[in-house]
C-alpha cells in the first residue's frame, strides 16, 4: 500500500466535441452516401442537386467559396481540438483538506446536494435549487415570504455553515439568488 496519496485528477470534458464530431459525421456521411447511392443506381445526380454537384465538380481551389468552407472547416477543427484539451472540473471534489495523509473527495453532485439540503431547512424557503460551477456555487432559493432579505440572510448564512463544514480544499464563491413566488 502506497503512502503517498494519488491526487485528483482533472480530465478533458470530451463529450462535446465527440457530439458535434459524431453529427457531423452522420450528416455528411448520410448525404454522401445518398447522392453516391442515387448517382451509381441511376448514372446520374438526383435532379434538385445535379446543378450543385456539377458547379462543385467545376470549382477551382483557388475560388473563394471553396476557401470560405475551407475555413469553415479549420474554425470547426480548431474548437473540437481546444474543447477536447482543455482540462474539465473533475467529478470529484477534495474536501477536508488537513495534514492527515490522503484526500477525502466527495463528488459535485453530492457537495450541491449537501448545501441545497440545509437551504432547504432555513425559515421561509420552499424551494432551493444548487449548482457547482469550477469554483462558483450558484444557488436559487424560492420563497412564499414577502420579507426576502431575511430569507436572503440566512439562506446566505446556511450555505456559509454548509461549505465551512465540508471545507473544500478549492475555495467556493457562493452566489446566492433569491426568487419570490406566490
Amino acid at each position: 500500500m502506497s503512502v503517498v496519496s494519488n491526487r485528483l485528477t482533472r480530465r478533458p470534458p470530451r463529450s462535446v466535441p465527440l457530439i458535434l464530431l459524431a453529427v457531423l459525421a452522420v450528416v455528411v456521411g448520410g448525404a454522401g452516401i445518398w447522392l453516391l447511392g442515387a448517382y451509381l443506381l441511376d448514372g446520374a445526380w438526383p435532379a434538385g442537386t445535379a446543378g450543385a454537384m456539377d458547379s462543385i465538380g467545376t470549382t477551382r481551389f483557388d475560388a473563394v467559396p471553396l476557401q470560405m468552407v475551407a475555413a469553415g472547416v479549420g474554425l470547426v477543427g480548431l474548437i473540437l481540438l481546444v474543447s477536447a484539451i482543455v482540462p474539465g472540473d473533475p467529478a470529484r471534489r477534495a474536501i477536508l483538506g488537513d495534514t492527515t495523509p490522503g484526500q477525502t473527495a466527495v463528488s459535485r453532485r453530492d457537495l450541491s446536494r449537501r448545501v441545497q439540503r440545509s437551504v432547504e431547512h432555513v425559515d421561509g424557503v420552499q424551494a432551493a435549487r444548487v449548482s457547482l460551477h469550477r469554483n462558483r456555487l450558484d444557488v436559487l432559493v424560492r420563497t412564499p415570504i414577502e420579507d426576502t432579505e431575511t430569507v436572503l440572510r440566512r439562506a446566505r448564512a446556511a450555505v456559509d455553515e454548509a461549505v465551512a463544514e465540508l471545507s473544500p480544499v478549492r475555495d467556493l464563491r457562493p452566489k446566492i439568488r433569491l426568487v419570490r413566488t406566490d
